[in-house]
């Protein structure tokens, strides 16, 4: 799931909304991995360091941080079978080593950041990029962070955010005024704003060291995690806007007992909460899942002992509409269901489908896709799916059944297409006969269905940022504002 994208409590009551999510809650027993793809160093990269995000032509798209000819790594497109093409490969004119997940902007195109230097190693000129590419696969380097002008910052790490406003932000883990990253803005087109820097104790409370990224909260403001730093010296959780000069606000702040160094991107669900990953502290030292309630309270859902759940998670969870987490540790998948219950749903094994897996992305299909920074065929890292074992709607015989059609080109709903339209970012599927309409919603990666009565939901393009519900009878017309998350009325 993806920030801001999930309809609120007051949506689902005046909309009668159902969320039914891709990827279908997992049973607690094992479930299978297969390789995708073994990475093999040379023309298609090696040791890919970030996740991938599925476009719209439901290919996924992510990056290596090694290998090909200038060892600086490539950004590649793979199909659901297993099909990879290099679509861009990094030579240092370009960057280098990129080690953030690529996000879809609002204009369609994927960005991402590379954290290596561009130009050459000798030069030591420029630290960092941040690059475009079009879907049709034009490439472009739009900023460039200089170590000459740490006011820019350096080294961007994690995940970038695609705001609301069609900007781009994201952090850098060095530079900064004080040398400890910045939060930082970029317009598409490459003008960069420093809106924050990261300062420790005294200047920062908010911490420093950020190797997360952020995301855009339902509320607008921008949320991350620092690995160090903060009133705990452990690492934040950190509350920002869209402003130049913007407070680094810590909402919660890491001491050991309740968690230390979250290296983790964090999502957020439908009702306001936050959840991340620590990889180390808490109860038995191996680090834990948190939550943050939109009051700012830290929830710990789970401590790592150690044993048989490993432990020392990297990476961060994401999250079915039954508020079920999946995340990854080095070597594991596991599940955490609402009532607090962790099973272990896959092991990694180096020799096959690859071990220490970066972020986790939920497939149309309803599967699990990421890849490995290391194992496979090839020692250099894989593509992997993991088979959920159910259909979208969550089982074979509940809710309507989807079906891709290779011949026309778009995924079907009982035979209905699946429309996309760009002005709203939306897949939607209209069921005359049956009076139903199902929703696919690209930003957050979740399924919506209402039934009952004809035209239950009005698609007014001319809008642009809008859906609206008209329920008849004279009752006035609710407005949902897809960028803002909020309902109006008439």
């Amino acid at each position: 799931m993806r920030s801001g994208g999930l309809l609120p409590r007051t949506n689902q009551a005046i909309f009668a909304l159902s969320a039914l999510f891709l990827g279908a809650a997992l049973s607690a027993s094992a479930q299978t991995g297969s390789v995708l793809f073994s990475f093999s160093g040379d023309a298609n990269g090696s040791h890919p360091l970030a996740g991938l995000v599925q476009g719209a032509d439901n290919n996924f798209y992510g990056t290596t941080s090694n290998g090909t000819t200038h060892n600086r790594g490539t950004i590649f497109k793979i199909t659901t079978g297993g099909s990879l093409s290099t679509l861009i490969t990094f030579d240092g004119t370009n960057g280098g080593s990129p080690q953030s997940t690529m996000v879809i902007g609002k204009d369609h195109n994927f960005y991402g950041a590379t954290y290596g230097l561009a130009n050459d190693f000798a030069s030591n000129t420029e630290y960092g990029t941040v690059f475009q590419l079009t879907p049709t696969g034009t490439f472009s380097t739009i900023v460039y962070f200089a170590l000459g002008n740490l006011t820019d910052g350096s080294a961007p790490q994690g995940t970038l955010a695609a705001g609301n406003d069609g900007n781009i932000y994201g952090t850098t883990y060095g530079g900064g005024s004080h040398g400890f990253g910045t939060f930082f803005r970029t317009t598409p087109g490459g003008t960069l704003t420093t809106l924050a820097s990261f300062g420790g104790q005294t200047t920062g409370q908010g911490g420093i060291l950020p190797q997360g990224g952020v995301i855009q909260g339902s509320d607008g403001n921008f949320y991350g995690t620092t690995s160090s730093g903060g009133a705990g010296t452990s690492g934040t959780v950190f509350q920002a806007t869209s402003s130049v000069g913007t407070s680094l606000s810590p909402v919660a702040s890491f001491s050991g007992a309740n968690g230390s160094t979250p290296y983790s991107r964090l999502i957020e669900d439908s009702q306001g909460n936050f959840y991340g990953t620590t990889s180390t502290g808490g109860a038995h030292g191996f680090g834990n899942v948190f939550m943050i309630s939109p009051q700012g309270v830290l929830t710990t859902l789970y401590d790592f002992t150690g044993g048989s759940d490993v432990g020392n998670p990297q990476t961060g969870v994401i999250e079915d509409s039954l508020g079920n987490l999946y995340g990854t540790t080095p070597s594991t998948l596991y599940k955490i269901t609402p009532a607090g219950v962790f099973s272990t749903l896959l092991q990694f094994d180096p020799t096959t489908i690859g071990s220490y897996p970066n972020e986790l992305t939920l497939g149309h299909d309803g599967n699990i896709y990421g890849t490995c920074d290391n194992g496979g065929a090839n020692s250099a890292g894989t593509v992997f799916c993991v088979n959920l074992g159910a259909d979208l709607f969550g089982g074979t015989n509940s809710g309507p059944n989807m079906n891709y059609s290779p011949w026309f080109g778009y995924y079907t709903i009982d035979s209905y297409p699946l429309v996309y339209e760009y002005n709203l970012g939306y897949e939607y599927a209209f069921d005359a006969g049956g009076g139903a309409v199902y929703l696919y919603d690209y930003a957050s990666g979740h399924f919506w269905y209402t039934q009952g009565g004809y035209f239950p939901f009005v698609f007014d393009f001319t809008l642009n940022t809008y859906l609206y519900y008209y329920p008849g009878n004279g009752n006035p017309r609710y407005f949902y504002n897809y960028n803002t998350g909020k309902i109006i009325s008439e």
